[in-house]
């Protein structure tokens, strides 16, 4: 009886760790930061790798695609920022996962007058 509680037990910590998706750890500017002006560039650390596919920033309903370095799979990302006015942005992010799953976020920042 012992060793089926283990094995369910050890079953359901392997299929927790599998089915773990990343998100956005941290990410420069932060989220809802303050800015005295734009950042000259972007970057994204996720919790596990993934394989980022499409990076856009929007300001005042336009949406511009930034570029970044396609990677396989990774931790970490960055593109040049063309910020050059004031106000708020909003970065959209999106990828896939490596158990397969599509995975997508925003953050905010707001660049001074």
């Amino acid at each position: 009886m012992k060793f089926f509680i283990t094995f369910f037990i050890s079953i359901a910590l392997l299929t927790v760790g599998v089915s773990a998706h990343s998100v956005l750890r941290s990410s420069v500017p932060m989220d809802k930061s303050v800015l005295e002006k734009g950042p000259e560039e972007i970057i994204l650390n996720f919790s596990y790798e993934i394989r980022l596919t499409s990076l856009t920033l929007n300001q005042n309903n336009e949406s511009k695609k930034l570029d970044f370095e396609i990677k396989s799979f990774a931790k970490m990302f960055s593109a040049k920022s063309p910020v050059k006015n004031n106000g708020p942005y909003e970065i959209l992010w999106r990828g896939l996962s490596r158990d397969g799953h599509i995975v997508t976020g925003t953050f905010s920042y707001y660049v001074k007058p």
